[in-house]
């Protein structure tokens, strides 16, 4: 049996709102084990600690916005805990702008999704960011026959793409 990837936000108690609507959304077919609670930075930590705690997990979600970053960016800190350790770890990392600040434009090179306009669009990367870091079944459950009918929907199946990664389940 195969275990859902645990997945740590890290995140401002300001931000717990939005977090909550992210992780929410995530919970339904992401197929991750979701630390909520535990990724809320609290008195005497910074995100950089929560980032550090954060890797025994298999998936970190950095969240900034003003209330969640440092005063100060310092290079020599911050590299070593969003770039080397987590991948010596084999721990996914992926920053998620909450509300526009001020951030090392380092973290906008790989797995950065921003939710600052409309943040829907940015949850449906994110899943599917998450449903990609799984690997494939070794034999498929079925192949499907491929149908002639398709051909030329492009529109109809990125909309159900779009209903199913929204939600699990059966949609017709």
């Amino acid at each position: 049996m195969v275990t859902a990837p645990a997945l740590f936000p890290c995140y401002a108690p300001s931000d717990a709102a939005r977090v909550g609507a992210l992780c929410d959304f995530l919970e339904q077919g992401a197929g991750v084990k979701i630390f909520r609670p535990d990724g809320e930075i609290g008195a005497g930590e910074t995100i950089l600690s929560k980032a550090e705690e954060a890797l025994s997990a298999d998936v970190i979600l950095l969240c900034l916005s003003p209330a969640a970053i440092p005063p100060r960016w310092d290079r020599a800190q911050w590299e070593p805990v969003l770039f080397t350790q987590p991948k010596a770890a084999g721990v996914e990392l992926a920053t998620v702008l909450i509300e526009e600040c001020k951030f090392p434009e380092l973290l906008r090179r790989r797995n950065f999704f921003d939710l600052t306009r409309d943040p829907l669009p940015g949850f449906r990367l994110i899943k599917r960011w998450l449903l990609e870091l799984r690997p494939p079944p070794l034999e498929p459950a079925f192949v499907a026959v491929p149908q002639p009918s398709f051909v030329g929907r492009d529109m109809e199946i990125e909309a159900l793409q779009r209903r199913l990664a929204d939600r699990p389940g059966v949609v017709t």
